[in-house]
């Protein structure tokens, strides 16, 4: 039998041993559900810091496009569809953000140049609602699959100032990207692409199938203590979901480690447990008080970073090593969230060559006062005209620091200053300031840029422009200065105003050179015509020289002066193509006069762009031998102002024309700034004598003294003369008296086409046969 203090040792090893195992029972439920709990928490914390991760890098990509985009000169080459030059444009821009790829799309979605990886593997449909939202938004961002990788691409409109083409920039989410995730929301990233062809899935947890991944979602978090299963439970942030393809990023925790701790507390229990229950009480009420308060804590902490709240203090006044440990790490990650939260908005409203606002952060200051109706208020613009000279002849650097010296000047004179591209910078004053004080300014800026050691020469033009009823809001403010500061680079003028109706007129402006891109790229015959102005020799009255002179009758008939089209053809680029076109239509005119038996010479006007090409000569020769033409059937006619912006460079070309046996006039002279030393170095035949000087020649005295000088120089330098505006028999008569050798006017006829020039030629009877 058995002793009852026996039975009551028994009945208390019993009740010991049930309570240790009560105890470890308890344990273990309170440990899973806790765990449990902390581990939805943290997938739930990781999901939302990778969403805002991916938010501000879809931002940054934003913005990074939207550089691109409002540079002036990639729109103007976007607008000529120069695809070399996009691209290479494109290939630099990507360099600078290690783009993976990058596009241009026209406004039906096709690719018109694409510099990386085919853009042609992204989805039709996907870049059809891209491009359709673009066209209504301004941007758009989303997540495409390009042979299984996986790629986040942002599509911003390109405006000239409508939209004419859309921009695309493709960034790789790769390993490095997941492990930077990783790092940033301490759990384990897969980027996964499931559809009918493929699984594809980059994971930091190396090579893993998209099915155990899929498994993973619906993994209980039931564990039994002491035992490895190598399992891991997930979450999934879906990028792009359709019937036939998932794109998406799986968060995943290890249940190993998490319950690594609980099993080794767990083991600790039970020996203590079984050594003395009310010990164990106690250890575990510490246990209680040391641990789950503080992770409490820092799981409240986790939901304020969650919600972006990064400046808070994490403190949990926990002595727990670990605890500490952990402390310490969610306030470096809360640092680190911080710095780059901070740096990313610095990006976004800041020039990263500069420092200064950038174009949005102008918009804001600029609505700011325009919603307060500030006093005083307007919005003045600089510009660097040659900052591209700069760029070329010195190299970047030195452009850029000139350009943060630009900023650092204006910003001593200016409330708010934005740099918004290439040269130009954007000003918001403190107070009202008079053109002249801005004209004050470029000067200042002027000088400041031609003391220094390079010995460039700098063109700084300025502009304003003030609030008006019409104005929409201040991104609308910022275009129209915009218009302003092209119309000073046009016009001359040091400081403009913006003027009512320039708006208009400058987008009439790109229409008329789309128009003509159109039309050179097309069938420029159908509406470009070459007339011909005959020149009559005042010795014999004969005609056997002319002026081609271009005519531009567009589908309905409307003519469009050259004095309107020519100088937007300089500036956007279009000239060379306008000038060779020229040419060879000249060239074949005058291989159909030979095979009719005239024998003519014709003048050509070339610009200072086809003057200083390498291809021009190349290119002229090549007419010449192809239609069989001697170059002294051609007369190249230079105007004075434009030899003189490159005197020696043009002076070396003309003089190898010279020497081929091709004429070569001075057209316009007396108006340039030509002296005589120059005339001297010429390798010109002719002078062409303004017209403002003859067409009143007969009534003015000055007019007759500066004709008759000209004359008499061209013949000291062995030069003839050519006097163009010859408006009536007495201008004739009186050039014929002081030996000119040519003239050209309405008087004798007005330029007209190939047939009617025959026609008048039989008519007046000065046909020269061949």
């Amino acid at each position: 039998m058995i002793k009852l203090s026996a039975r009551i040792s028994m009945l208390l090893s019993t009740l010991l041993f049930i309570s240790a195992l009560l105890v470890l029972l308890i344990v273990w439920v309170s440990t899973f559900r806790f765990v449990t709990e902390q581990l939805d928490r943290k997938l739930e914390v990781g999901l939302n810091v990778l969403e805002q991760a991916l938010t501000d890098r879809e931002q940054m990509l934003v913005n990074s496009a939207q550089v691109l985009t409002s540079d002036f000169a990639f729109r103007g080459t976007v607008a000529t569809n120069d695809r070399e030059t996009i691209g290479s444009v494109l290939n630099n821009h990507g360099e600078r953000i290690n783009a993976d790829l990058m596009a241009i799309l026209n406004l039906e979605g096709a690719v018109t140049v694409s510099v990386g990886s085919d853009v042609t593997q992204i989805s039709t449909s996907f870049i059809e609602d891209a491009v359709e939202k673009v066209m209504w938004q301004g941007s758009t961002s989303g997540f495409v699959s390009i042979n299984g990788r996986l790629y986040q691409v942002v599509l911003v409109s390109v405006n000239a100032p409508r939209p004419i083409a859309v921009a695309l920039l493709g960034f790789q989410l790769d390993k490095a990207l997941a492990q930077q995730l990783k790092m940033t929301t301490g759990l384990e990233i897969s980027f996964v692409v499931n559809n009918e062809k493929t699984n594809d899935v980059l994971s930091t947890l190396g090579d893993i199938e998209y099915s155990w991944l899929e498994s993973t979602l619906e993994l209980t978090t039931w564990h039994i203590p002491y035992v490895r299963t190598g399992k891991y439970t997930s979450t999934e942030l879906s990028l792009k979901s359709t019937e036939t393809s998932r794109i998406g990023v799986f968060l995943s925790e290890s249940l190993d480690e998490i319950y690594q701790e609980f099993d080794y507390l767990q083991l600790k229990i039970l020996v203590v447990s079984l050594v003395i229950i009310p010990f164990a009480l106690f250890l575990a009420f510490l246990f209680s008080r040391n641990i789950t308060r503080p992770i409490e804590r820092l799981v409240d902490a986790a939901k304020f970073i969650s919600a972006g709240e990064f400046k808070s203090e994490i403190k949990t006044s926990t002595q727990t090593q670990e605890i500490s440990d952990l402390e310490n790490a969610f306030g470096s990650m809360q640092k680190a969230l911080l710095v780059r939260e901070e740096r990313i908005t610095h990006q976004a409203s800041h020039d990263q060559i500069t420092g200064l606002l950038n174009r949005d952060a102008i918009i804001c200051e600029a609505q700011v006062r325009l919603d307060s109706n500030t006093e005083g208020f307007r919005l003045v613009g600089f510009c660097l005209i040659n900052i591209g000279q700069i760029n070329a002849v010195f190299g970047p650097t030195v452009a850029d620091d000139y350009l943060c010296k630009i900023g650092q000047e204006l910003t001593g004179h200016y409330a708010c200053v934005a740099r918004i591209s290439g040269g130009r910078f954007f000003c918001i004053p403190e107070r009202l300031m008079s053109a002249s004080e801005i004209n004050d300014q470029c000067e200042l800026i002027t000088s400041n840029i031609e003391e220094s050691d390079l010995n460039m020469n700098a063109d700084v033009r300025a502009g304003f422009v003030e609030p008006s009823s019409d104005l929409r809001d201040a991104a609308h403010m910022v275009s129209r200065l915009h218009i302003t500061l092209d119309g000073s680079e046009t016009e001359g003028r040091v400081v403009a105003e913006y003027e009512q109706g320039q708006e208009q007129a400058y987008a009439a402006r790109l229409t008329l050179v789309e128009n003509l891109r159109l039309l050179l790229n097309n069938d420029p015959g159908s509406e470009l015509q070459m007339y011909y102005q005959p020149k009559m020799h005042l010795g014999t009255g004969e005609v056997t020289r002319m002026e081609a002179l271009i005519r531009w009758f567009d589908k309905d008939g409307k003519f469009i002066p050259p004095d309107e089209f020519i100088p937007l053809a300089e500036q956007s680029g279009l000239i060379n193509d306008l000038t060779e076109w020229v040419i060879e239509d000249v060239v074949r005119q005058l291989k159909n006069w030979k095979q009719d038996g005239h024998k003519f010479c014709v003048a050509i006007n070339l610009s200072a762009q086809d003057i200083g090409r390498p291809d021009m000569r190349p290119f002229i020769h090549s007419c010449l031998e192809k239609y069989g033409v001697s170059p002294g059937e051609l007369i190249l006619e230079v105007t004075e102002s434009e030899l003189m912006r490159q005197p020696e460079q043009a002076i070396a070309l003309l003089r190898e024309f010279r020497e081929e046996g091709f004429s070569i006039a001075i057209d316009d002279f007396g108006t340039g700034y030509s002296s005589l030393a120059q005339l001297k170095n010429m390798p010109v035949t002719e002078l062409k004598i303004d017209r403002e000087f003859v067409m009143k020649l007969t009534d003015d005295n000055d007019d007759k003294i500066i004709v008759k000088s000209t004359i008499e120089l061209a013949h000291r330098f062995g030069l003839e003369v050519v006097a163009e505006g010859v408006e009536d028999q007495g201008a004739l008569d009186l050039l014929s008296d002081l030996n000119c050798e040519w003239a050209q006017g309405y008087f004798i006829s007005r330029p007209m086409a190939a047939h009617a020039l025959q026609e008048w030629l039989q008519e007046t009877e000065h046909v020269k046969r061949a």
